[in-house]
């Protein structure tokens, strides 16, 4: 990317900090939507380690679900995420109005953060897991400058799960066009804790969560493949198979594999037979043996352990070193108080990435819920990429007891209500909230169902 480019797409976002609730509340009749998709105008999600303009979060609210009884706990945590992030980039936080964003500063004061650099954005969200909900943002390079744009995927609370999630559907493109960037209505349902890419055409996903009925009932498997193609902006998709117990979200692929460059994937696998994990993790293990990327070439498997089972109030959590966070310069990595595990777990990855700062943080909370992500990773899926100066680096506090700080939420509730699904559990009372459906077609490919 040019330093101009670079430039510019800085400045867009700090004019835009100070977007207001009602602005936000517009935002959508005033976003410039596009035809097509993004593979059709050139665009491609980029790897999650191209360099950064920041890392997107949205903050968690009293009245969510995603802490119930831990919120005023799970709050100081999430703000020593920040603070942790901010030390190699950037920290866009979503907020509903300036009330918020007055006590959101107080508490990242106390925590330590560096408030320049953080900025607000006034947009209100359900709950405050920014990967899944947020925009992918997807870039092109024409007449010798990068260009970025949004693609705004149906979101609907990991197939009904957890309404409402009427505000976090409409996060994309409130962002869009709070950034004055243009916006691709993709037509199903996507979260963006579901794949991953490596940066050369490839998409590494799962058959639990993308084929799953709860998101697009009536999109085949081939169908889908079509879409993540054309509104990822990639050539190739490997499959995997089921997810981790006890993540509730079907089966997100950011807990089982991930690339950490073009050619190298870094799976968990687990030892013990009597592991309830032990057949999933041994299953796609051999898939990833059998995957080749967008060029017929196979991958470099790097094994991570998985750590001693976390159980909280009886429910196995979803601890998982895979679910690390790239930013500019580190790694972040969660651990479990496992000290054999964790070392290795570190030491394996900054073997394999060693211009990178891979830094363990500390995901003990007794607060730890049972969703998926301790870290919010993704909540830095919805990051810009350009380059970035990193700061000078400091270590994050010795213990970061985060609050399931990506999508946690309180354990299953017993008794009527409770939904099971899979090894994982519902995490509050099923309501079904009616959800319009509409089908929208893509050039080329069979008509999709995305619930909004």
């Amino acid at each position: 990317m040019s330093a101009a480019s670079a430039s510019a797409l800085a400045a867009v976002i700090a004019a835009s900090a100070t977007i207001t609730a009602a602005t936000a509340a517009r935002a959508k009749s005033r976003a410039k939507i596009l035809s097509g998709s993004p593979a059709e105008h050139g665009y491609a999600f980029p790897a999650e380690w191209t360099p950064h303009a920041g890392t997107w979060i949205s903050w968690p609210r009293p009245e969510g679900i995603s802490f119930p009884g831990f919120y005023h706990r799970s709050i100081h945590d999430v703000a020593r995420v920040v603070d942790a992030i901010s030390t190699f980039e950037p920290v866009f936080i979503n907020v509903p109005n300036a009330n918020y964003e007055r006590i959101v500063k107080e508490t990242l004061r106390a925590a330590g953060t560096r408030l320049s650099k953080v900025r607000f954005f006034h947009i209100p969200t359900n709950e405050c897991w920014a990967r899944d909900h947020g925009p992918a943002f997807v870039q092109r390079t024409r007449r010798g400058a990068l260009e970025t744009a949004v693609v705004d995927w149906g979101f609907n609370a990991w197939g009904g799960k957890y309404p409402p999630w009427e505000a976090d559907d409409a996060v994309p493109t409130r962002i869009g066009a709070a950034l004055g960037l243009p916006v691709f209505q993709a037509p199903i349902v996507m979260e963006g804790g579901a794949i991953d890419v490596n940066g050369d055409g490839t998409l590494l996903t799962t058959t639990s969560c993308l084929l799953h009925k709860n998101r697009n009932p009536r999109v085949s498997k081939a169908e889908i493949e079509d879409y993540l193609k054309a509104y990822y902006g990639q050539r190739h998709v490997v499959w995997l198979g089921q997810g981790i117990a006890g993540d509730d979200t079907d089966g997100h692929v950011d807990d089982l594999a991930r690339f950490i460059d073009a050619r190298t994937i870094v799976t968990a696998v687990e030892s013990d037979p009597a592991d309830d994990n032990y057949t999933v993790l041994r299953d796609n293990r051999k898939r990833l043996d059998k995957a080749r990327d967008a060029d017929g070439r196979p991958f470099t498997i790097v094994e991570l352990p998985m750590p001693k089972p976390v159980v909280f109030e009886g429910q196995r959590l979803p601890a998982t070193y895979v679910n690390f966070l790239f930013v500019n310069g580190g790694l972040l990595v969660p651990t479990f108080g496992d000290r054999v595990r964790d070392r290795q777990a570190l030491a394996a990855l900054q073997a394999v990435l060693p211009g990178r700062r891979v830094v363990g943080v500390d995901c003990r909370a007794p607060h730890l819920g049972p969703r998926r992500r301790p870290l919010p990773d993704a909540a830095a899926a919805a990051r810009l990429t350009m380059p970035v100066r990193v700061a000078p680096w400091r270590a994050p506090p010795a213990r970061l007891e985060l609050a399931h700080a990506d999508r946690g939420l309180a354990p299953p509730r017993r008794g009527p209500g409770a939904v099971a699904r899979g090894r994982g559990s519902a995490h509050r009372r099923q309501r079904r909230a009616p959800a319009a459906r509409r089908r929208r077609e893509l050039p080329g490919v069979a008509g999709g169902d995305r619930r909004r």
